[in-house]
């Protein structure tokens, strides 16, 4: 469910209920490392290996997000679909990758993490 689809106490009760989890996620020691790494810059450097580097950085974010990070992850994706987190871990699995993926595509949400990231950057 997009936040947009939320009426304001139910999205203020999600963001509060999320916070927490988010703050877990972009928190990880790991997590930070691995989004810093960069694919080198050279001009001899084939396609296939600029796209070996993004498989291998998408692997490794995603066994953080899904092994360390999994309670945060039901956490998030509940809440904004508006059900606990044992019914998201009791679904089906189909069910709950089409949740990520419409909240990882809805704008609305990526705009507010976006406002407070730039918030919290700005204050320290």
């Amino acid at each position: 469910m997009k936040i947009s689809e939320l009426t304001t106490d139910q999205a203020l009760d999600a963001l509060c209920e999320i916070t927490p989890a988010i703050e877990d996620i972009i928190t990880d020691e790991d997590l930070i490392a691995e989004i810093r790494k960069k694919v080198e810059k050279r001009e001899d450097m084939k396609k296939a290996d600029k796209i070996r580097f993004y498989l291998e950085k998408a692997s490794k974010l995603g066994h953080i997000l899904l092994k360390k990070k999994r309670d945060a992850v039901y956490t998030i994706v509940a809440a904004l679909n508006q059900t606990d987190v044992d019914t998201v871990r009791n679904q089906n699995i189909m069910k709950t990758m089409a949740q990520v993926k419409e909240i990882a595509n809805d704008e609305d949400f990526a705009g507010f993490l976006s406002s407070c990231l730039k918030t919290e950057k700005s204050a320290s």
